[in-house]
């Protein structure tokens, strides 16, 4: 045995034989620094101690439980501490997007104002309400014709437009169209093409978002001539409400067979055109459907509860 060791070993049972008065666990541990060490010790001292060797191993029992309880709550207070310090950041992040937001749209009536055009251009997020698009054979489609919208998890009381069952904020991102643009503004941890930002970022055709550690999220434009676009999920993660895509609908949105089709079918015939009419939306198609049990074509107006059926597809909005 080495001359440190037998130091130690000496420590050891001067701390236990000799019953120190104030002895603590502070002690033992300057006096045992490793947990290995603690573990290669024991049985040798428990055999020099001889008669004591029951007492020594019951305490030593007890100091290890010590340690596990001190590791716990130092574990528990930690774990607090950072949520603490997440949800404050939250609330610095919300607080930076609205005033951002409210800059912004500011300077857009004050431009309209001056150019002679009084028109109120803020965004009303209550004038549209958001619909699904369930395509028989395909699948439903969350529709947000909105200037911004807010990605948050999917709770009660959440205040988010696009909701995520999954580990993030209740406000992890927000995006907003200008034009054909789209500016993402994290809210939260996040990475976009897995290069971590803490910035407004544009978003490019096929930009991966990931919100948090899990949530993965791809953004596409697949129309070069729309300004609509389409977020997915390429998590395990699903949608609230549980639909498989959603539509940023800006202009118009295109349903069909075609390679820039926004909602691909591939065993339709022909497309089905989606566009903005006044302060609603319409269906545009040159053949003649069943809407609702009665013939018409041409331009139709979306409404909830509708059905349409045509020659090799079927479709619903709630």
């Amino acid at each position: 045995m080495s001359k440190v060791c037998k130091t130690r070993l000496l420590r050891l049972k001067n701390l236990w034989l000799e019953k120190i008065p104030g002895t603590d666990a502070a002690d033992l541990r300057a006096s045992v620094p490793g947990f290995v060490f603690w573990w290669r010790v024991a049985p040798r001292l428990a055999i020099e101690l001889r008669s004591n060797s029951t007492t020594f191993l019951a305490s030593s029992f007890k100091y290890f439980r010590s340690l596990g309880e001190d590791y716990n709550s130092t574990l528990s207070a930690a774990r607090h501490d950072l949520q603490t310090v997440r949800l404050d950041r939250e609330d610095q992040n919300m607080k930076h997007y609205s005033a951002v937001t409210r800059s912004t749209q500011a300077a857009g009536l004050l431009a309209q104002v001056l150019g002679g055009n009084t028109k109120e251009t803020l965004s009303d997020n209550a004038s549209t309400p958001q619909r699904v698009l369930w395509i028989d054979g395909i699948g439903g489609f969350l529709c947000c014709d909105r200037d911004e919208i807010v990605i948050g998890q999917a709770v009660n009381g959440s205040t988010a437009d696009i909701g995520i069952v999954g580990d993030l904020s209740r406000q992890a991102a927000a995006i907003r169209r200008s034009g054909s643009d789209y500016l993402l503004q994290p809210l939260q941890q996040m990475w976009l093409n897995d290069t971590p930002v803490d910035r407004a970022q544009l978003l490019r055709d096929g930009a991966v978002l990931q919100l948090g550690r899990r949530v993965r999220v791809v953004f596409s434009k697949p129309n070069p001539l729309s300004a609509t676009a389409r977020l997915d999920l390429l998590s395990l993660n699903k949608w609230k409400p549980n639909v498989d895509g959603v539509l940023l609908l800006a202009d118009s949105c295109v349903i069909g067979p075609n390679p820039g089709s926004h909602v691909k079918c591939p065993a339709w015939k022909s497309e089905l055109l989606m566009f903005r009419h006044g302060e609603g939306w319409c269906f545009r198609t040159l053949a003649e459907v069943d809407v609702n049990g009665q013939k018409t074509q041409g331009q139709i107006p979306i409404t909830a509860g509708m059905r349409i059926r045509g020659e090799d597809f079927s479709l619903s909005v709630e």
